[in-house]
C-alpha cells in the first residue's frame, strides 16, 4: 500500500492466541527461535507466566538470532510492537521505534517494577515511539519521561465496509467480541441479560480466553446463545455485518480496534466511558451507547438507544477515514521513519 515498502516480518511466535497465521502471497519472514511448540494449548493465567519466563530465558540467543537476521539488511530500521520486541531492539546496535501496547503501559508497569524496567528501556532507546490513545501517552510520559506519538493501530477499512450489506437483512445481533477474561467483563453481561433480558440470545467470539473465567461464564449462559470462537477477520467482519449492537465494557482500555471495527461494519456500540472516546469523530462518537453498570437496567436501555442508532447507515467522514485507517497509519509511522533516516 505505500509505493516501494516491502518490510520483512522477523517474530519468534507464529500462533498467538490461538490463531493460526495465514502467510500472504508477498510477505517475507524472518525467524527467531520460534515459540509455538512450547506454550501451552489453551491461554491461562500460568500459561501466559510461563510465555514470559519463557521468553525472559530465551533473551540471550534471540538477541544473537536478530544479530544475524540483521546482518544481512543493510540501513535497516525496525518498527517494534510489544515492549519484548523493543527491549530485544534496544540491545543491538540497530535503529528502531517501539510500539507498546495498552496494558504494557497502563497496568503491567505498576504491577512489576521488571516490567517496568523492560519498558523504560524499549522506549528510551527507541529513535521514536508510538502509542493508540492519549490516555497511553500520558501514562507513558508520566512512567517513562518519554514522548510519544499518537498513532492508531487502525482498521481495514475497505473490509469493514458496511456498502456490501443486503439492506433487506435485518440487524438482530447482540455480540461481545473482546477477549473473555476478567478484564473485560463478560460475566457482567451474562449477568445483565439474564437478570433483565433472560429471552435475548447473545453471541461470543474471542481473540482470547481465560480457561477458569471462560468455564464461568459459560455456565451462565443459556442453549440459545451462539460461540463463534477465535474468528479470522474477513469472517468476523461478515457476523458484524448483521449485528446490530457490539456490548464491549472492560475494566481497561486504550484505543480498542474492535469498537472501531464494529462501527465501520455499522453496529452500535455499548460501552463503558472511557476517554479514548473523546478522540473520536463525530460520526464515530454517535454510534457509540455510553452504559452505567451501576444501573440494573443498563443492558435493557443500552439496546433500545442502539436500536434507533442502526436505523441509519453508518457514513464515515474524512477525518475517520485518515485517522483510523491502518493503511493511513502506517503512512504515518512511515513518513517519521523515513525523516529520521533521510
Amino acid at each position: 500500500m505505500i509505493p516501494g515498502t516491502n518490510p520483512v516480518f522477523i517474530t519468534d511466535c507464529y500462533s498467538g492466541d490461538g490463531l493460526k497465521y495465514k502467510k500472504g502471497e508477498n510477505d517475507i519472514i524472518s525467524e527467531l527461535v520460534i515459540i509455538d511448540r512450547f506454550l501451552f494449548k489453551k491461554e491461562t493465567r500460568y500459561g501466559n507466566i510461563w510465555r514470559n519466563i519463557l521468553r525472559f530465558i530465551l533473551i540471550p540467543i534471540q538477541i544473537i538470532k536478530l544479530k544475524r537476521v540483521l546482518s544481512s539488511m543493510p540501513n535497516v530500521f525496525l518498527i517494534t510492537h510489544s515492549v519484548y520486541y523493543g527491549f530485544l531492539a534496544s540491545l543491538i546496535n540497530v535503529k528502531y521505534s517501539s510500539t507498546p501496547q495498552g496494558s504494557e503501559v497502563l497496568v503491567r508497569p505498576q504491577q512489576s517494577l521488571m516490567y517496568r524496567f523492560f519498558l523504560k528501556r524499549a522506549v528510551k532507546h527507541a529513535a521514536f515511539v508510538t502509542v493508540d490513545s492519549k490516555a497511553m501517552a500520558d501514562k507513558l510520559m508520566q512512567t517513562t519521561g518519554v514522548d510519544a506519538y499518537v498513532i492508531q493501530n487502525g482498521i481495514d477499512i475497505e473490509k469493514c465496509n458496511n456498502d456490501k450489506l443486503n439492506e433487506s437483512e435485518e440487524r438482530n445481533l447482540v455480540i461481545s467480541i473482546r477477549g473473555i477474561a476478567k478484564n473485560y467483563r463478560i460475566d457482567e453481561i451474562v449477568n445483565a441479560r439474564n437478570n433483565t433480558l433472560p429471552n435475548l440470545k447473545l453471541g461470543f467470539c474471542w481473540p482470547s480466553q481465560e480457561t477458569s473465567y471462560y468455564k464461568k461464564v459459560i455456565a451462565k449462559t443459556k442453549g440459545s446463545d451462539d460461540f463463534y470462537g477465535q474468528l479470522q477477520r474477513n469472517k468476523l467482519f461478515s457476523i458484524l455485518k448483521t449485528t446490530l449492537c457490539v456490548v464491549s465494557i472492560p475494566i481497561s482500555d486504550s484505543s480498542p480496534r474492535s469498537v472501531y471495527e464494529a462501527i465501520f461494519c455499522g453496529c452500535a456500540v455499548l460501552a463503558t466511558k472511557n476517554d479514548y472516546m473523546k478522540s473520536l469523530p463525530k460520526c464515530m462518537r454517535d454510534r457509540i451507547v455510553v452504559v452505567d453498570l451501576d444501573n440494573p437496567l443498563w443492558l435493557k436501555n443500552g439496546l433500545e438507544s442502539a436500536k434507533e442508532i442502526t436505523k441509519n447507515k453508518y457514513i464515515p467522514s474524512n477525518i475517520a477515514i485518515r485517522e483510523y485507517s491502518q493503511y493511513e497509519s502506517m503512512r504515518k509511522v512511515y513518513e517519521i521513519v523515513m525523516s529520521i533516516s533521510t
